[in-house]
């Protein structure tokens, strides 16, 4: 059961398929030639686990109508979900779609979810879009930046905010200041370092 929707499956692919739940479904436990029931799953809206037992059988994401690109907010609970039930390819793939989806609104919950979730791809494009943006505003305090960001982790990736800007030109002059500190900052590597007041 997901939410108030059940799901059916066949147990042995999901067992190829998710190594998480192959140790549910074909445990020691797990009486032979008897239906397998999966607890219910609270975390994971049916939406998405819908999309994941589409993937589960046809390794590919269902079609999209949204223009060939699925919203941001599925695609980061789907990679959730992928997590969960140690299915790589399938993150991977969610990955993907999200690199395309990095803007000025998502790029602090996108860092978020790169670290947390070790997505290197993503978060090669999260640093990719940092040195291809130039207006860039840096601001001490951020209460949206989870706790999950590791220490280790550049200081300009917890400290960014990003904005659309119509400058003057001496606020011009701070912006080009603060995205040369942004860049100083990456290039040493110094999580340390306070890279604005």
């Amino acid at each position: 059961m997901v939410g108030n929707r059940e799901f059916r499956a066949h147990t042995s692919v999901l067992a190829a398929r998710s190594p998480e739940f192959h140790d549910k479904l074909l445990c020691p436990e797990a009486e032979k030639d008897m239906p397998r029931v999966i607890e219910a799953v609270d975390d994971v809206e049916p939406a998405i686990f819908e999309m994941l037992l589409h993937y589960v059988y046809t390794e590919s994401l269902p079609k999209c109508q949204d223009k060939g690109r699925y919203d941001v907010a599925v695609m980061q609970h789907l990679m959730v979900a992928a997590v969960k039930y140690k299915m790589d390819k399938l993150k991977l793939m969610c990955e993907e779609e999200l690199c395309h989806k990095i803007d000025m609104d998502s790029i602090k919950t996108m860092f978020a979810m790169a670290n947390e979730h070790n997505c290197k791809q993503l978060k090669a494009a999260c640093d990719s879009f940092c040195d291809d943006f130039t207006q860039v505003l840096v601001y001490v305090g951020d209460s949206q930046i989870p706790s999950q960001v590791p220490d280790s982790q550049p200081a300009y990736e917890s400290k960014v905010a990003f904005t659309p800007l119509h400058v003057s030109d001496v606020e011009a002059q701070v912006v080009a200041e603060v995205a040369a500190r942004l860049a100083t900052t990456k290039k040493n590597k110094n999580p340390g370092k306070r890279i604005w007041p």
